[in-house]
């Protein structure tokens, strides 16, 4: 599971922004090819990775899956002007 975190306006017109902490599971779809496990999340484009070991993999599918919703909470405070927290 990845905490994620989501933006909320607590008080319209006051201005007054919430973050609250979601959990949520995402579907890991792990593959070996050949000396390697190939791995993607099935609800996510553009999460995948690969690695040597299924550790490694599984280290590497959290990072990226990390990283992109990190890149698209961005993009979406950028497309509705809000700010981020800190």
């Amino acid at each position: 599971m990845l905490s994620v975190f989501i933006q909320c306006v607590n008080a319209p017109g006051l201005g007054v922004l919430q973050y609250l902490v979601m959990e949520r599971e995402f579907t890991a779809v792990i593959e070996k090819r050949g000396r390697w496990y190939v791995t993607f999340v099935q609800e996510i484009p553009g999460v995948n990775t690969q690695g040597r070991t299924l550790a490694e993999a599984r280290r590497n599918l959290k990072e990226a899956l990390s990283l992109i919703l990190e890149a698209n909470r961005k993009l979406a405070a950028r497309d509705l002007k809000v700010p981020l927290p800190l």
